[in-house]
């Protein structure tokens, strides 16, 4: 629990945004999770071929992790309840190394299903902790803080195909290109050892009764935003080295590293929102990032050269790089007194998303091919940018 000697970051709306130990923490487990979280989808380049999945086999596992989420995102606050966030917070953690222990290692199909599920189920635990305690700590810059974190999240997303991809290339075969994600998890509680997990800010934060049928419509329409925004975002980073490698002549090592451009603009993209938002309104930076999500998500699928797709890759990046963080902080934002109950709902919104929309596409991609079910990412552009307007609707009058 945090200590009542600990330095807040934010005690009134007018005090500047600051980064304590806390908050370091928080990033850096959020990158752990991030890590491991991006690594299933290179690994099944390799995992899939191995245990003769088809392209629906291979995506079940990501679902397989959604499950874990929404599992965990039904049961709300009742693990944080339960437990506190410092369990939740470090027993999630290992857990989720115990997970991907058994993906990179099980024989079977169902074992490795299972490894994901765990991940997800245990992973979530610790999303959620990470996700409430940051907008515990920093209150009204809430904003600032997610993002941040989410530049961190995505530099260790922006490695994990890079360490994948390059450990199988060099020889040393892909399972060792997780062993230093693995070994971020045990750094932070070792260096850590006399920091406490961020705790609630007090018990309005978390009230007794609080139903999730309670949060308000303007935070649903927000949730929409976020739900089929990472919608988008896991097709392109689950499908999308598919689609390089059957559309250009990229081989599958090759295309798992390429994706470390599209990663790279989502670094960019994060850093940049980190700075823009505390110069511009949220709600417009995320219609501005919108747009350039729907240029690269449609030139990706239309184009055929190479550095014309990579280019669009790298747009489409840039673009969904903000979706989550800043459509994530407007959400709770809208709950101010129930973080942790608004931070489970997204959750298991996202998880529901994970599970249906790379399992769906992959299905589509066994009947009619990877580029034209690639198309269903496309058709989904519209229904994000119009939750954005109905949100910002709602923003304006309540």
């Amino acid at each position: 629990m945090l200590t009542n000697s600990m330095e807040r970051t934010t005690t009134t709306g007018a005090a500047a945004f600051r980064r304590d130990r806390s908050t370091w923490l928080a990033y850096g487990m959020l990158a752990y999770y991030a890590a491991l979280q991006v690594a299933i989808s290179p690994l099944m380049v390799f995992i899939a071929p191995r245990l003769q999945l088809s392209h629906a086999g291979a995506a079940a596992h990501l679902s397989a992790f959604a499950v874990g989420m929404v599992l965990t995102g039904m049961a709300g606050t009742a693990g944080t309840r339960r437990w506190g966030r410092g369990p939740s917070f470090w027993g999630g953690a290992l857990a989720m190394a115990i997970g991907t222990l058994g993906l990179l290692m099980a024989a079977d199909p169902w074992l490795t299903l299972t490894s994901c599920l765990l991940m997800g189920l245990s992973g979530t635990l610790l999303l959620v902790a990470i996700q409430a305690s940051l907008s515990d700590l920093h209150g009204p810059h809430r904003a600032v803080a997610l993002t941040e974190a989410n530049v961190a999240a995505t530099l260790a997303a922006m490695l994990a195909p890079l360490l994948i991809g390059g450990a199988e290339r060099i020889g040393l075969g892909y399972r060792w290109g997780v062993l230093p994600i693995l070994l971020l998890g045990v750094a932070a509680p070792l260096s850590t050892r006399t920091l406490a997990v961020p705790s609630v800010a007090g018990p309005s934060t978390l009230p007794r009764e609080a139903p999730l049928s309670g949060l308000s419509a303007r935070f649903h329409a927000w949730w929409t935003v976020v739900v089929v925004g990472v919608a988008i975002e896991w097709c392109l980073v689950f499908w999308a080295p598919l689609l390089l490698e059957t559309t250009t002549q990229l081989s599958a090592a090759d295309a798992s590293l390429a994706m470390s451009v599209f990663f790279a603009s989502m670094l960019v993209g994060r850093l940049s929102g980190s700075r823009l938002v505390r110069r511009i309104e949220a709600m417009a930076l995320l219609q501005a990032s919108l747009f350039l999500l729907a240029v690269g998500t449609v030139g990706l699928w239309l184009s055929r050269p190479v550095p014309v797709k990579l280019a669009a890759l790298a747009i489409a990046g840039l673009g969904i790089a903000s979706v989550y963080p800043l459509a994530m902080s407007l959400a709770v934002g809208s709950e101010p007194h129930r973080a942790d109950a608004a931070s489970g709902r997204v959750v298991l919104g996202v998880g529901t998303s994970l599970i249906l929309a790379p399992l769906t596409l992959g299905w589509l991609a066994d009947r009619v091919g990877i580029q034209p079910a690639f198309g269903a990412v496309v058709v989904a552009l519209p229904i994000v940018w119009w939750a954005s307007v109905l949100a910002r609707r709602r923003q304006t009058t309540q």
